[in-house]
């Protein structure tokens, strides 16, 4: 009887083990279209916006109107790091861990 319980809980562990790589992940990449904005911090938390869209030249100077428009929407994330990794910017879009 116990070699059966052992068994299972031995099963439930390795399920439980498989559900967080995916509910707590190392590595996460913000979507087509928006950037990693804010930086990371060392709670692994970070926040993605999107980018900015509209004509780079006529940007505001030599009396020109600002034609670039940034949404105000932001994306929140969260990334995961264990065994002493800190969090950091991989590129525009990924976060990610490194030691």
């Amino acid at each position: 009887m116990t070699e059966l319980l052992d068994f299972f809980w031995t099963i439930g562990s390795i399920v439980l083990l498989m559900i967080s790589f995916v509910t707590r992940p190392t590595i996460v990449k913000c979507p087509d279209g928006w950037y990693a904005d804010s930086g990371v911090r060392r709670s692994g938390a970070f926040s993605c916006a999107r980018t900015i869209v509209g004509n780079p030249d006529n940007d505001g100077v030599n009396g020109h109107p600002e034609q670039g428009v940034q949404s105000p929407a932001r994306l929140l994330g969260k990334v995961y790091c264990t065994g002493g990794a800190l969090p950091i910017i991989v590129d525009q879009q990924t976060v990610g861990c490194s030691k």
